[in-house]
């Protein structure tokens, strides 16, 4: 790779710095918008970049790079300052959606992995070096000249041959799918959308998406309203929130930013209990009436009668205390043979036990005694007589 490195020049004056609009945001000086931190490239040239960050979003810093091209992609990454290793370049360059953007943004996440990241920009020299040779090395061991090890290994560091094809009528600029940076259109489409059809999408979901994420929040969209219960309009704003979310969260696994997609995950996890939307919650909700309307619903949908429930038997213990205890008087009394006899006989029975005759005035002979020992009360007493 005949690449002067040394001679690789930056892109950015050092008085060109992102400003700053509180709350992470910044105002990129080229689309002259106000983006999240997130959406530029962070830089550990502190010396020349004091926020650590370029001055440019990401969209703008990439959107002249050919992933085929060293020369459009060095210096940014030389701003960044992490090396440039080919073949992780040439890894990520093979896996790469034809239509898709530039890989750079890929390239960068991935520097940031242990085994990466104690390198600088300042390392791609000897790393490069070593590359080559340990191919060369290689060839040579299968018996290749100098000359066809040489040219072998120009064809596989070659980024145009290993580069995907760009399919036929796919509208491309500067090395990145017009589509990602001027919007869906018919002529882009993969799937053959009519622009009635892009229209609707973008009135659903937003103008700032590619077909597949279109796709993948339609389909995921359509699999919940399969599977919950999704009928109000708030409802409906909350799953597609979720959709959105998703398409995020796997937009950031798409460029292996492990960091940020684990805070959207956190953050679709609580929106999706606190929107009744989860799994759990919504097998609870289905089996469960939220309204009036609903409840009339089912009443009226079986005849607009509801039986009244009848309870044969009680279920409170004393109750069925009292219930054993007069089966139990029931069956003891039936069971008397001579029940008959006794109740006719009851009037001779309790003659039987009554007093006495002449024991009846016995309440008066007490009344005239107890008259007689009071006599005159405490008066009536005779007192001692005195000395």
């Amino acid at each position: 790779m005949d690449i002067h490195f040394d001679a690789i020049q930056d892109i950015f004056s050092p008085n060109l710095t992102p400003v700053s609009k509180g709350q992470g945001k910044w105002f990129c000086p080229d689309c002259r918008k106000s983006l999240d931190e997130r959406m530029f490239f962070k830089t550990s040239r502190l010396d020349k970049f004091p926020n650590g960050l370029l001055p440019k979003c990401k969209n703008c810093t990439t959107l002249r790079v050919d992933d085929t091209e060293p020369g459009s992609f060095l210096g940014i990454l030389k701003e960044i300052d992490v090396p440039y290793i080919p073949s992780e370049w040439r890894s990520l360059l093979q896996k790469k959606d034809a239509r898709a953007g530039s890989i750079l943004g890929k390239y960068v996440s991935k520097m940031k992995l242990n085994q990466f990241k104690k390198y600088k920009w300042e390392d791609t020299k000897n790393l490069v070096k070593d590359e080559e040779e340990t191919l060369l090395s290689a060839l040579r061991n299968e018996n290749v000249s100098q000359t066809d090890a040489e040219q072998q290994l120009a064809d596989l560091t070659n980024l145009k041959a290993v580069a995907p094809q760009i399919p036929m009528g796919a509208m491309v600029t500067g090395g990145q799918n017009i589509a990602a940076l001027y919007g869906l259109t018919p002529e882009t489409s993969k799937y053959g959308l009519s622009q009635e059809e892009i229209n609707d999408l973008r009135k659903t979901w937003g103008p700032d998406y590619l077909e597949e994420e279109y796709y993948q929040m339609e389909q995921l969209f359509i699999d919940m309203k399969q599977s919950y219960v999704i009928n109000d309009p708030i409802a409906v704003n909350n799953a597609k929130m979720i959709c959105k979310m998703t398409a995020k969260m796997n937009k950031f696994l798409d460029i292996d930013d492990v960091e940020s997609a684990s805070k959207i995950s956190r953050q679709l996890d609580l929106f999706i209990k606190t929107s009744n939307l989860a799994p759990q919650q919504q097998k609870d909700r289905s089996s469960s009436t939220f309204s009036i309307s609903q409840l009339a619903f089912l009443i009226e949908k079986e005849g607009g009668f509801v039986p009244t429930y009848y309870q044969d038997k009680p279920e409170d213990e004393i109750d069925n205390m009292l219930i054993e205890m007069q089966k139990y008087t029931e069956r003891l009394i039936r069971g008397e043979p001579a029940i008959e006899d006794l109740v006719r006989n009851q009037a001779d029975l309790l003659k039987k036990y009554e007093l006495p005759e002449e024991n009846a005035d016995l309440d008066d002979m007490f009344a005239e005694l107890e008259e007689e020992m009071m006599g005159g009360g405490v008066d009536g007493i005779p007192d001692g007589e005195d000395e």
